[in-house]
Parts: C-alpha cells; structure tokens; sequence
C-alpha cells in the first residue's frame, strides 16, 4: 500500500538527533580551557571595557543571538582594573587556591565532591553580565533555563565572588522567564481550624524551637508540647530536632508521666 522503506539507525549514528535532544549542560567542552576562548553566534557582540555597551546589553530583556568572546588579553586587561583582582595577585605568597599562568591570567582552583580539580578564570566584574546574558538569555546557548541549571553551566568554566547569589538575581529579574513560566508550585493551603478540645488531656500540639545558640553540653533545640484545653506546657532541651528524639520524649518525658492523650 506504501512504496517505503523503513530502516533503523543506530543511536550513535543519528548524531543529528541526538545534538538536538541531548544537549549537554553539566560538563564543559574540553576546548574550552584552550589559551583562547571564542564562540561566536551572529550577530556577534564584542566585550569591551566601556560601561556603555555593558547597559546597552542589560537593557535588552531577550537576547536572542549572543557572542562571548574574549582571549587572554582581553581578559588580563579586565582582571587588572578589577580592584579584588589585584589584591589577589599581589599578595605574596600567592595563596593556594588560586594560580596564575603565563599570561599573567589568574585562575582559581576549585576541588569538586570526588576529588576532580578544576581551574576555572577567575572573571572579573566587569565581564559578568555578558556571561549571564550568554548563558541565560541566548537562544542557542541558554535557552532560559533555570537557575541551578545555569549556575552548573557556568561554574566549570567561570568563577567570581558570589557567583550563585549573582545568577540568582539575574535569573529572576529576567521579564521572559517571568512572563512565559509559569509556577509549578502548589498553591498554599488554607489553614484550618482545630475543634476546640472538651477536656484536659484530650488534645495537645508539639513542635521544635531552634536551632538557638548552642549550650555547653551541646543542646540546640527544645521540644515544646502544650495542652490545647489548659495551656499547659512540657518542654526540654534537645540535641537536634529528628523524629527519633521526639518519639523518645513522648514516651519517657510524656507517656510515662502524664499518660497517653487522645490526640497530638
């Protein structure tokens, strides 16, 4: 009835598909820690030291093509009118984590949860928003994803002060993502009312203070019961505030004393 054929091609062969469905975001391309650094999307926008062009790109709230490119003396040139930078570099010894290459670029040493050391450019003020508007806002590159997924693209092969907080702030001021995401959280519920209890003993509330200042035999929390009926109140000092430590004060500090309510 149909004149085709139909043939499978194997997952490692159908590269076209899979560079469209799998886009990596975790692990940066290996190419990137080159001596220099260009990706280039049209229409290409330069980094450049003047404040002007750095609120020109702020003002727009979509980028829909962004280019980030900058070498090693562009960027050395950025890092040496950065005050914080230069501190850094001028302190002798050099400390640690921080190294410095031939090029006179400083580099900060990063150790991942399995041991894995990076050295990410230690990116200076100046040079931050372009890379937020590349990571974020492009099209091709960013694509508005949310905040943690932003902040594992960037931190392999960017790092700064604050770095987090800065992705944060600029994630949600951004007005598309604000415009066309919408929440996915649950909306609150309504509190309801507790049937005032007839009796003492009949119903009681409990809950966790803290954590408080820490005391000499290390307790920072306390456990406080109330009698809904009374107000009457049983509490104690606790080490931490897990289900184990307010089952073992029910039984030994409650149960045992005042005997077992009809609700909690």
């Amino acid at each position: 009835e149909y004149d085709m054929i139909v043939q499978h091609i194997f997952g490692k062969d159908n590269t076209t598909a899979d560079a469209l469905s799998r886009y990596p975001v975790d692990l940066p391309d290996n190419n990137y820690y080159d001596s220099s650094i260009q990706q280039t999307i049209t229409p290409p926008i330069s980094i450049t030291p003047s404040t002007t062009a750095t609120k020109t790109a702020l003002s727009t709230s979509s980028v829909k093509a962004v280019s980030l490119f900058y070498d090693n003396d562009v960027l050395y040139q950025h890092q040496n009118q950065d005050s914080h930078i230069q501190a850094i570099k001028n302190t002798r010894p050099l400390p640690a984590n921080y190294v410095i290459d031939d090029h006179n670029v400083l580099y900060k040493i990063v150790t991942r949860k399995f041991g894995q050391r990076i050295n990410p450019r230690y990116l200076p003020a100046s040079l931050t928003p372009n890379v937020l508007l590349t990571y974020h806002n492009s099209t091709f590159n960013g694509a508005h994803f949310g905040i943690k997924r932003t902040f594992y693209k960037i931190r392999d092969r960017c790092y700064w002060s604050n770095m987090y907080k800065d992705i944060e702030q600029h994630i949600l001021s951004c007005l598309n993502c604000r415009k066309n995401k919408p929440s996915r959280r649950k909306p609150d519920g309504h509190l309801q009312s507790i049937e005032p209890p007839r009796g003492v003993w009949e119903r009681l509330a409990m809950d966790y203070v803290g954590p408080v200042p820490q005391s000499k035999s290390g307790k920072k929390y306390f456990i406080v019961l109330t009698v809904l009926f009374s107000k009457f109140v049983v509490t104690k000092a606790v080490y931490d505030n897990t289900s184990t430590t307010a089952a073992r004060f029910l039984l030994y500090d409650v149960f045992m004393i005042y005997g077992v309510p009809s609700e909690i």
